[in-house]
């Protein structure tokens, strides 16, 4: 299985098309997580005492950091805070933030793990480091995990927040012209992972799991069918 997996996913890189459906995209990012949480948690424990994945609390940027909850659940990381963002399509800016949840004991866990899974002009990634640098989470405890990232993004994300640490399993080549997309890169993972997407879906992924509150679910549909309607309109 993990061979499919590691074929699904080269095979398309590099292709803003992703060909397969959203189900099986969905199927495909909790395997590449469970790889990836493994690498983060190898990084972690090389460098200090050994981390439990309870002792961490993950914020994940939606609706890409969507990917990896399940597999995080899965090992036990308890902790789960969310962002709702959005990007001007003009100047590629995350600038739009519709969504907010911190669960009450997210601020006792000893690193913050922002999940955002495509490191690319890295504005996601440096704003849910930010989050966390406000709930007084020191640099040192601050940990950006990313599948995919791209230099121009981890040299900025790195420069404005130093102490952090950064964990990616890919390095790709750079972005594109509009900074969206990286070479070979992988797309959009938020509208890929959210391809098919229905209400009924979201609350049985992420709602009926205990992993987003109702409100983050209605959000995250809400979302889904702006932007829907927007790509229809262009």
């Amino acid at each position: 299985d993990l061979l499919r997996l590691n074929h699904l996913v080269s095979a398309h890189r590099g292709h803003e098309e992703i060909i397969i459906s959203g189900d099986e995209f969905r199927r495909i990012s909790e395997k590449l997580f469970t790889l990836a949480n493994d690498f983060l948690l190898n990084f972690l424990n090389s460098n200090e005492r050994k981390i439990e994945p309870n002792e961490l609390g993950i914020l994940a940027p939606l609706r890409a950091g969507l990917a990896g909850l399940r597999a995080w659940q899965k090992i036990g990381a308890p902790a789960m805070a969310f962002l709702g963002l959005g990007r001007d399509e003009l100047d590629a800016k995350v600038t739009i933030r519709y969504y907010e949840h911190e669960p009450d004991d997210w601020r006792q866990s000893k690193l913050a793990v922002v999940s955002d899974p495509m490191l690319a002009s890295g504005g996601s990634a440096d704003l849910g480091v930010n989050w966390c640098l406000t709930r007084r989470f020191a640099p040192e405890n601050i940990v950006v995990q990313a599948v995919v990232a791209a230099p121009e993004g981890l040299a900025m994300l790195l420069r404005m927040n130093p102490g952090i640490r950064v964990s990616t399993m890919a390095l790709d080549g750079g972005l594109n012209s509009k900074a969206f997309i990286m070479a070979p890169g992988l797309g959009d993972f938020g509208d890929h992972l959210c391809r098919g997407l229905t209400e009924e879906i979201i609350r049985e992924l992420w709602g009926a799991t205990g992993i987003l509150p109702a409100k983050g679910c209605a959000e995250v549909w809400a979302r889904t069918q702006t932007l829907q309607s927007q790509s229809e309109t262009k």
